[in-house]
């Protein structure tokens, strides 16, 4: 065989190669941008709290499927809303707390399992300790997917 069609072959080969590898990426990022089926979830805080001052953060979760468990991985909080703010503790307690870089986020690893039907409420005691505007991303994380809300406090 000559040299030029070794080379043009092994070309096309390595072009295939790069297009089947683009096509899983794109598969993969399309799979786990969507939100988690049979979710919703609720946030509540308070608008405006005094320095020093605890309060709850209750993150809720509804399942909404009827004949499956939904398992929620893990909470992450956005490190913008975090920065006004201590994490003193968390109920259900959480089993892992991690810094995830690329998010930007602290990951509180829960891993608990909601029934069909069901609603779980996670409650974070946070004190507030610097003045000034506090939001970010809250996201409730089932696997690869999530779905977010957005929280803002106010710290006076």
């Amino acid at each position: 065989m000559p040299a030029k069609k070794i080379i043009a072959l092994g070309c096309g080969t390595c072009l295939l190669l790069f297009l089947a590898a683009v096509a899983v990426v794109v598969l993969f990022v399309f799979h786990v941008a969507q939100d988690p089926t049979g979710m919703q979830i609720a946030i509540e805080a308070p608008a405006t709290v005094a320095r020093g001052q605890e309060f709850q953060l209750a993150v809720m979760v509804i399942n909404d499927r009827t004949d499956e468990t939904l398992e929620v991985g893990s909470i992450d909080i956005a490190d913008e809303y975090l920065a006004g703010f201590t994490v003193v503790s968390t109920e259900p307690s959480f089993t892992t707390s991690t810094q995830v870089p690329v998010d930007e986020s602290r990951s509180y690893e829960f891993k608990q399992r909601i029934p069909p039907g069901a609603t779980n409420q996670f409650m974070f005691k946070l004190r507030a300790r610097k003045a000034g505007v506090f939001s970010g991303e809250v996201d409730v994380c089932e696997g690869m997917r999530f779905m977010t809300m957005v929280v803002e406090t106010v710290v006076e």
